[in-house]
């Protein structure tokens, strides 16, 4: 398993539960959730599927890379998600 980071954009208008939602997910079929933090509704940089607002989650992992591959694909589908960013954290 590796060390991995994500970076998730919601609508605004989400629930705390739709938000705990993503973090089940990943913490019970993609790895194990190592640190999250919720960096709360921030203005985005331009409009987003006609959203100007967006609650971020940073969330840093472990997990396989087939898990990876199927987190990006349940982001991309998810429709309480505007954006999301996985990258694989560097060896330190």
């Amino acid at each position: 398993m590796k060390a991995y980071e994500a970076v998730i954009v919601i609508k605004p208008d989400v629930s705390t539960d739709q938000v705990d939602e993503i973090k089940n997910y990943i913490d019970e079929k993609i790895g194990k959730i190592i640190k999250q933090e919720q960096w709360g509704s921030k203005k985005l940089a331009y409009p987003i599927a006609k959203e100007t607002k967006g609650i971020y989650s940073y969330y840093t992992f472990d997990a396989d890379a087939q898990n990876i591959k199927d987190l990006n694909h349940w982001l991309g589908i998810h429709r309480n998600v505007l954006r999301h960013l996985i990258v694989k954290r560097s060896e330190v």
